[in-house]
């Protein structure tokens, strides 16, 4: 995908923790190939989250454990110079 961008494109891509084991694992030891990394966790039923620190979201409860589908995100961007 990196390859089909234009000079000074972006690309974007959000990663559920703990749902892909192979990706959670490259997450979790800073190996995913991005320029910026962020990170969301989940708050409420109501869909809600809050930007958070990589130490809250190794203590992130498990896919599909506090509440339905994902619990915390990876937020990956790439820039292309």
């Amino acid at each position: 995908m990196k390859k089909l961008l234009a000079p000074g494109g972006q690309l974007f891509i959000t990663v559920p923790t703990s749902f892909n084991e192979f990706l959670h694992k490259l997450i979790m030891t800073h190996k995913m190939p991005f320029t910026n990394e962020y990170y969301l966790q989940r708050i409420s039923y109501l869909n809600d989250w809050k930007q958070v620190q990589f130490t809250e979201i190794q203590l992130c409860d498990g896919y599909d454990s506090h509440y339905a589908n994902a619990n915390c995100l990876y937020i990956g961007q790439f820039f292309k110079k």
